[in-house]
């Protein structure tokens, strides 16, 4: 319930900007019309869907692209099952190890420097 709730605000919302955007006001105003509001919220959310799975899918190659390659670059690289885990909980230190740690430090100060400048 809360959820429908949630996407019948966000399908209102959408529609609201676009309706008062002077570009598009227009133009979505005969569009809504045409095909009807609840075929409207179902084409948005239906858009929404796919972006979210979209960068979902993006985001967990990319993942596995930097775990591949920290495989390959650091021999202390592994992560460890959720079984080792609750055996001994100081192994959750291996899932970032200093490798990583490095790259992620580096890049915190490079995009400081870069701000900075």
């Amino acid at each position: 319930m809360v959820k429908k709730a949630i996407w019948v605000l966000a399908m209102a919302m959408a529609v609201m900007i676009l309706l008062f955007s002077p570009l598009v006001g227009f133009e979505i105003i005969f569009f809504i019309d045409a095909i009807g509001i609840d075929m409207f919220a179902m084409l948005l959310e239906a858009q929404l869907l796919v972006t979210i799975g979209l960068i979902i899918t993006r985001t967990k190659l990319a993942a596995l692209y930097v775990h591949e390659w920290a495989m390959q670059r650091d021999t202390n690289y592994f992560i460890p099952s959720v079984e080792t885990i609750r055996a001994y909980p100081p192994m959750i230190v291996h899932a970032v190890p200093e490798l990583l740690a490095l790259l992620i430090i580096a890049t915190m100060i490079l995009v400081k420097a870069i701000s900075l400048a």
